[in-house]
């Protein structure tokens, strides 16, 4: 599903629920909030910047209403 960039290096490629995941931690992260990563650490970063737009890099209608959802754009590409 997500992440097909990396399917060809071996590594397996993310679903709906980790991109929605990623994109939730990242914005939490811009807006300045503290994140808990997996019970090992949490952190915020030094310099939030809010206003920073997310954007979803997606191939399928999936990935698409997730940009929808949660990202501030989406990047379209479907194989020819």
């Amino acid at each position: 599903m997500g992440n097909s960039s990396v399917a060809p290096v071996g590594l397996r490629q993310t679903g709906s629920a980790e991109l929605r995941e990623g994109l939730t931690m990242l914005r939490a992260l811009l807006d300045g909030h503290e994140w808990d990563f997996e019970g090992k650490v949490r952190s915020r970063l030094r310099d939030p910047q809010p206003s920073v737009p997310l954007h979803l890099a997606d191939s399928g209608p999936r990935n698409l209403r997730l940009a929808g959802e949660i990202a501030d754009g989406a990047a379209s590409h479907r194989a020819p």
